[in-house]
């Protein structure tokens, strides 16, 4: 495992956190200030409970799309070696990115528990904001697996920083609470990668 990667498995399903490259991240930040003027994403995609700010599909051309997706298909590797499912590992440059997009959250914003279709799913964080006089967990990523018990955490809470990239199981529960006090935008591109 390099020090870029690092394997979150705090309950059953694995959770990968990694940096995203310098030079893919400036992709993806041209790509999110070209899809500020696009269309919407169709209320069916997405969970999110946005008032203030957008969800839009990610405006990419083909290299870019290309590019991104090579890199995800890396991760997705180092995910598969992290839970020695070599299944994954030899089918990984099988995996396709029909849809990316991008979340525009702003004050009260939020989403929901939800999960997503698809193989795995990932976040890319592109900004956050300082959210250090709102709430505990404001802008928060949470997961969620399983049933609550006494003695046993069910739920993995992380605060994300710019560049910071998540990747699991599209099935996994996850949310977002929302801030009420910053007038930033939290920023994140977000995607599912389907095995043919």
């Amino acid at each position: 495992m390099d020090e870029q990667n690092k394997i979150l498995k705090p309950f059953g399903p694995t959770i990968l956190q990694s940096k995203v490259p310098d030079e893919l991240f400036s992709i993806v930040e041209n790509a999110v200030e070209k899809s500020r003027s696009g269309f919407m994403v169709s209320p069916e995609y997405l969970a999110g409970e946005f008032i203030n700010g957008q969800n839009k599909d990610l405006k990419l051309d083909n290299i870019e799309k290309e590019n991104i997706l090579l890199w995800l298909q890396k991760q997705a590797k180092v995910y598969a070696k992290a839970i020695d499912n070599r299944h994954i590992e030899h089918s990984a440059h099988g995996l396709s990115l029909p849809i990316v997009w991008v979340n525009y959250q702003k004050k009260g914003d939020f989403n929901p528990v939800h999960n997503h279709s698809g193989f795995l799913s990932f976040i890319i964080y592109v900004d956050m904001p300082d959210l250090s006089n709102e709430q505990k967990m404001a802008g928060d990523i949470n997961w969620r697996y399983g049933e609550s018990h006494d003695l046993i955490k069910n739920t993995l809470n992380i605060s994300p920083n710019k560049k910071d990239f998540f990747m699991f199981p599209s099935w996994l529960d996850h949310w977002v609470y929302p801030f009420a006090n910053s007038d930033a935008t939290r920023i994140t591109v977000a995607g599912n990668l389907f095995l043919s």
